[in-house]
Formats: structure tokens, sequence, C-alpha cells
């Protein structure tokens, strides 16, 4: 989940009773996990002042309702299909990647909040390292791409279906005068 005062409706987790899934997301990954899925944290529907429409909340760290309309996830997850291909990525490969970053960083008095974010490429598309870090452990260091794109987004996003989990990273789109080869 997020942890952003701005969006408190990132900050929580749905639990989405049509589905059977509990959702997060922070807004670069997004998880729906069946074995997660809590009955009793399912909102029956909250109708704010002034609406006409009935909304399902996700609950915070406490258990609590947050009263904010979670996004409608399930329109960022695309069927799987054979137009995907899966890419295998090794845990071990961009963990030592992140910790080579981090000291040259440290290196070079790079290391405050103001930092370079350390990237990874996978295939055609760029992940910010440590988000793909937690993408990979939550798949089982798979990620699945779509090889007959009929958009820049479905070309570029990372994702993975399996019986009780689905998740889908979204790329980040680096500068391509800061890149640098040889890295």
């Amino acid at each position: 989940v997020a942890n952003d005062p701005l969006r408190p409706v990132l900050n929580g987790v749905f639990h989405d009773g049509e589905n059977k899934m509990a959702v997060a997301t922070n807004a670069h990954i997004l998880v729906a996990d069946a074995e997660y899925y809590d009955e009793s944290k399912v909102d029956e529907g909250y109708q704010p002042k002034g609406f006409n429409m009935i909304i399902h909340r996700p609950v915070d760290r406490y258990g609590e309702f947050i009263d904010q309309r979670f996004p409608n996830w399930k329109s960022v997850i695309p069927q799987k299909s054979d137009d995907y291909i899966m890419h295998n990525v090794s845990l071990k490969e961009l963990d030592k990647y992140i910790k080579e970053c981090k000291a040259f960083m440290k290196l070079n008095g790079l290391m405050n909040k103001y930092a370079p974010t350390p990237i990874f490429k996978v295939g055609e598309s760029f992940f910010q390292a440590e988000y793909l870090r937690i993408f990979l452990v939550a798949t089982g260091e798979c990620i699945y791409f779509n090889r007959k794109p009929s958009s820049f987004a479905e070309t570029t996003k990372g994702m993975f279906w399996s019986d009780k989990r689905t998740a889908v990273i979204m790329p980040m789109t680096p500068n391509c005068d800061d890149l640098n080869e040889e890295a």
C-alpha cells in the first residue's frame, strides 16, 4: 500500500467481495490476492452525502474504513492470453544491482531524500528497481509482457496471473540521456 497523506484511499486494502480478492496498490504496483481476502472486511456500501451512488471502501491498517472510493482495479488488468510472454528475472541479480547502485550513490554523496532512483530494465521496459523487487517477490520472479500490444501501456507494463494472485507493475519513463549503457 501507499503511505501518501494526499491519497489516503491508496493507504488501505480493498476487500473486493465480488471477486473475493484483497487488493492493494501504491500507484506503481497493484496486487490482488485471494489468500489475503477477508470477508469480515468487505464494505457493504457507503453513500456519501449529495451522491446517488454507493461506494465500497478499503480498510486502513487499523481495520477502519477509509471514506473514499477505491479505484476500479479491474480496469488495469488485461485478460491473460497467448499474446503475453514470460520473462524470468533473478531476484539475486536484482538485489546485487540495487546494492551496487546504493554503494555508488553513497560513494558520490547522493544518499539523501533527493537521491536518484535505481532503475532496472526488463525486456523493453524500465522499472524502479525496488518496486520491481516487491513485484518479483509477490510473483515468484515471473513477469509477463504483451508481445502484440495495441498501446504503449500494454507494451511496457509488467503483468502476472495465477489462480490466487494477479499483479501489475507500471513502468518508469526515464530520461534516455541519463541512462548509462555500461551500468
